[in-house]
Formats: C-alpha cells, structure tokens, sequence
C-alpha cells in the first residue's frame, strides 16, 4: 500500500500532486530574510536557502528541493546566487505513488 507521509524537507522521497492552480514564481537577492507568517510550499529552481525552523532544525536548501515552511520559520538566502523558487502554497497536496 502507498504511504501518504508528508512532503518534509529538502531530498524527501514523498509525492505530490500539482493541483489546478499557477504556482508563483519568486526571486530572492542575497541578503534577503524573512520570518515566515504562513505555511509555504516551495520548489527551488536556483541558489541556495536556510531555514531555521521552530523545532530547532537548520536544513538547507538548493535547485531541485521541495520544502514546507512553517509559520513562525525564519528564512533567508546562503552564498552570492540569487536564489529563485516557485511558492506552490495550496497547489500541492500528498499522493499515492503506484507501485510502492
């Protein structure tokens, strides 16, 4: 039977479905910080991303990462890339994978 775990952070082996909504398309300079104030779903495209999560936590991510962002995260940009993603908050929800 196919698990339904969530997506969590960067290298997760979890599904997603995308949903019939534009995912938004988002370019973040270096230095920029941000404290989260809603849950995001975020897709890396390029550069690299820190999040100091409530837990503790401290994961890193880079082009090719899904990750969930929690209210209350703080997040800001690593290294002199820009760092470009796609905001799917509300577009991807868990899956089945077949096969699993």
């Amino acid at each position: 039977m196919a698990s339904q775990e969530p997506i969590l952070g960067a290298g997760s082996d979890s599904c997603a479905e995308i949903l019939n909504r534009d995912p938004e398309l988002r370019n973040f300079q270096n230095g920029w910080e941000h404290h989260e104030i809603r849950c995001e779903r975020e897709f890396f495209v390029s550069g690299r991303h820190m999040a100091l999560m409530e837990d503790g936590t401290e994961p890193e991510f880079g082009p090719r990462d899904l990750a969930i962002i929690q209210p209350g995260d703080y997040a800001w940009v690593v290294g002199d890339e820009p760092n470009a993603l796609l905001a799917l908050s509300g577009a991807i929800q868990p899956c089945e994978r077949s096969g699993d």
